[in-house]
């Protein structure tokens, strides 16, 4: 990562999750995608740990959530202001999971294929990919070929994936949301009959 800042002010106080200055810092800095990702989605996370009530928009929160990152901090404090607010009594946000498609041969470090990150439409080097598979938890990503169709209406967590990795982001023309966030909708309704599988299921994101 390289980073350039100039500080325009001194950190006057450190309180909890919160960080107070007398003006603000500004820093730039290069990340490889994955780890980009990463710190994207820990922001959103954090970002969601204050109550409904507080007065900050999303991207103030998620400005105010990299300084309570950096400083070790699970959680916002919340600035609604009110006795009986909810969030410090909420769980701390999960890990952060990142998903990427990768050939077995490139996750052995003997292949030369370029991966694919999926919620960032962007390919990572087999030298990263091999690095990254090291303490990853790998899942193998099974076509469903000619399989029958899944009974029920939910699909399995195999056919799941692979339609998600399939489609990378919502299906709906112009809209590039991603996979990983959007629902997996029969495009023949099952209450019509509709098979749930990979040939009628495709990624619909909240809005479509």
């Amino acid at each position: 990562m390289r980073c350039a800042g100039t500080p325009k002010a001194r950190m006057t106080a450190r309180s909890g999750s919160g960080i107070a200055r007398t003006a603000p810092r500004r820093s730039h800095g290069s990340l490889f995608t994955p780890d980009a990702q990463v710190v994207d989605k820990r922001l959103d996370a954090l970002a969601c740990t204050v109550c409904e009530h507080d007065p900050r928009t999303r991207q103030q929160r998620r400005a105010d959530a990299l300084g309570a990152m950096a400083a070790g901090a699970d959680r916002l404090r919340c600035r609604c202001g009110r006795p009986d607010c909810a969030a410090g009594g909420g769980p701390a946000p999960s890990g952060v999971v990142i998903h990427m498609i990768a050939e077995q041969a490139t996750l052995a470090g003997s292949g030369e294929a370029m991966a694919s990150l999926v919620d960032a439409d962007g390919l990572i080097s087999p030298e990263l990919i091999a690095e990254l598979a090291a303490s990853a938890r790998l899942v193998p990503l099974v076509h469903p070929g000619d399989a029958a169709p899944e009974p029920g209406y939910i699909p399995s967590k195999a056919l799941d994936d692979f339609v998600r990795c399939r489609d990378l982001t919502c299906r709906w023309p112009g809209c590039d949301h991603p996979a990983m966030d959007c629902d997996v909708d029969h495009t023949i309704p099952h209450a019509q009959g509709g098979k749930t599988h990979a040939a009628n299921l495709k990624c619909y994101c909240r809005t479509h």
